[in-house]
Formats: C-alpha cells, structure tokens, sequence
C-alpha cells in the first residue's frame, strides 16, 4: 500500500552506535545472528567523539587515541555486515513486539533487542544555559583548553570529570574556579590532592549555580550559598559542566525496571525486566561505566540470545 514501508526483520535490533552498540554488532557476527544498528547521529561512536585525551586503559592496548579506536570499531562493524541506519531516530519502542519505529516511517522488529543507547551529560537548566551555549559554555576542557589561555573559568560539579578538567585548563587559564553543590568532592584522591595544592584552582563548596550572565558572550556566573542563601557572582569568560550525565531511556519508561537515575536495571546476563530485551553499556545501573564494561556487556549479551534464540 502507498505510504507504508515495509517492515524489516533480523535476529536482533541494537538501539545505539556506540562502543556498546558496535561492540554488540561485531558478536551478533561472530556468532551467526544478523542484525540492525540504529543510531540516531549521522556517524557511529557515541562518546567516543567526546573523547579528547589518550585511552590508555583499554586491555591490550597501551594506548590508543578515541579517533584510532573509533576508526578501529567503525570497520569492524561494517565488517559484520550489520545493517547500519544512521541518521535514524526511534519514535516509538514496543518492547512487547519487539519492534522499532523510526521517524522516516521504517518499522524494524526482532526476535530480541539490545538496548545500547547511552547517556547524555546532564545540564544545570538555569538561566543563560541554552544562551551562552558555545559562547563562554565549554563542551571540551581537553579539547578546548587553549581557547582559555589567560581567561577566568569556572567548572561545575566534583567528580573526577569536574577536578580532571580544572587541572587541565589551570595550565592555560589565569584562574580556575570549581563550583560543587557537596561540602566533599567524590574525585579520586590523587586528582583532588593536586587541585587543592594548585595556586590557580579555588575550590568553592556547598553552593548552587543558579545562573549566567553576558552580552555576546558569557561574562559571569552567579551562585546560592546552599546554608546562608547569600547569592554571590563571579566575572569569568568560561564555564564547563561537568555534573554527571542521564541515561537515555525516556522511550522505555513504563516498559522496563528503572532505578531512581533512569538507568535500565539488568541482571549478570545483561537481561532487563522485559523477555528479550537486553541493556548494556552506559545505559545500566554499573557502577563503572567504561570502555571495557560496554564491550563486557555485549559478549554477554550476544551469547545469552544466542543460547535464548536456540532453546
């Protein structure tokens, strides 16, 4: 009939293209079962393009750029002979039917699916965000840090993202201000020890940010004393934000057991609360997100369908 295009069916449907999502591919190959990446950016990869500084953490490898390993990876899943659908955004997921609709009209269904679809990083939602996007507000400390050669900066958040990046741009940056919501920090130690020992990072605790201000660009960030409710402002020429990250499972909710973050809950064969339905990578409730736990997640994922789809 005209206007209805016509359902494709494979073994499995891999709901992102990022390392998890590739690295599903690459099994489902490996052991005979076809499949479907869909992946709603125009290239694979995920948070490997958020990746600036040397992987060297990854078994095998000593080191390794995200741009060798993305290229590595993006050859090994063409290599599978997936179908790749790029530029292809889930508008609907019946988990029951095991079927995917995406924006173009294109129905995809399977006999099992794997939920790889990552997570993106969380913003503050105060005044002046969306304005000074790309105008004073960073999207990379290691990749952008000599644009902050002889600026003020503030950085948001404690975690290891948050203290990393201060160390970075304090070697270009006049001063670095760090802005955290906790009296305590939950960066690693040795990352704290060398913030709180630098001259030019000053820690700031027990605050919210609870805006931006500028013209053109981004010339200031105002804050609440979290005990006094005193409001104060700083005059800085960039900001980075580095509270933590959300998963992205808005289209699962009421389908799938969540925890309080959103995160999809699996058991230790990456199963969710759905028959078939498989998560893996950053999208679960792990407490060590990683490149190694994603490409862990899909061996275990791609055999348990494997052993489901024979019974």
């Amino acid at each position: 009939m005209s206007g209805i295009k016509e359902e494709k069916s494979v073994d499995v449907i891999i709901l992102g293209g990022g390392p998890a999502g590739i690295s599903a591919a690459i099994w489902c190959a490996e052991l005979g079962m076809t499949a479907t990446v869909i992946e709603p950016e125009p290239a694979l990869g995920g948070q490997l393009h958020r990746i600036f500084l040397p992987i060297r953490n990854y078994p095998g490898i000593s080191e390794i750029s995200a741009t060798e390993m993305l290229s590595t990876l993006t050859q090994q899943a063409k290599n599978s002979c997936a179908d790749i659908l790029l530029n292809s955004t889930p508008i609907k997921i019946d988990l029951d039917k095991k079927e995917v609709t995406l924006d173009n009209g294109e129905v995809s269904a399977a006999k099992a699916m794997v939920i790889a679809t990552g997570v993106r990083r969380r913003k503050l939602e105060v005044p002046g965000e969306k304005e000074f996007a790309s105008r004073g507000i960073l999207i990379s400390g290691a990749k952008q840090a000599k644009e902050t050669r002889g600026a003020r900066v503030a950085i948001v958040g404690g975690g290891d993202a948050a203290i990393e990046n201060s160390l970075i741009l304090s070697e270009y940056a006049e001063q670095v201000y760090v802005l955290h919501r906790r009296k305590t920090f939950t960066a690693r130690p040795e990352f704290f020890l060398k913030a709180s020992l630098s001259p030019k990072i000053e820690l700031i605790t027990d605050v919210n940010v609870t805006g931006f201000t500028g013209g053109e660009k981004l010339s200031g960030i105002s804050y609440e004393h979290i005990t006094t409710g005193e409001i104060e402002h700083l005059n800085i020429d960039n900001v980075l934000i580095r509270i933590g990250n959300l998963p992205n499972t808005e289209l699962f909710a009421g389908q799938l057991s969540l925890d309080k973050s959103g995160s999809v809950k699996i058991d230790e064969h990456c199963r969710t609360s759905s028959a078939d339905i498989y998560a893996i990578g950053d999208v679960t409730a792990v407490n060590s997100p990683s490149l190694s736990a994603a490409s862990g997640h899909a061996a275990i994922a791609a055999l348990s369908i494997q052993r489901s789809l024979k019974d």
